[in-house]
């Protein structure tokens, strides 16, 4: 619920005032990522042998899960562009 939220507010703030908290976007995604990989794994885990085999969808969303975090460049990489919006200012 806390990644939903934390994403609806960032594309809100993105939309109509970007120049207010321009971390607050890639804060969602990470967290997002975060929270979609762990609820997969989990997943996965819960289901034991049967959660790995093609015969469940579990494996599609845990592959998913790494999957869309990956092709967007992670979420460690999103860490770098956060401290910058966050202590940017402050180092200069």
């Amino acid at each position: 619920m806390g990644a939903r939220r934390l994403v609806w507010k960032a594309a809100w703030l993105a939309d109509h005032e970007p120049d207010v908290e321009p971390h607050l976007v890639p804060m969602a995604f990470t967290h997002a990522c975060r929270t979609a990989v762990q609820a997969a794994t989990v997943a996965v885990h819960t289901q034991g042998g049967l959660g790995v085999t093609l015969e469940s969808d579990v494996q599609l969303f845990f592959r998913r899960a790494k999957g869309w975090a990956a092709v967007a460049g992670g979420p460690t990489a999103e860490l770098g562009v956060i401290a910058d919006a966050l202590y940017g200012a402050a180092r200069r």
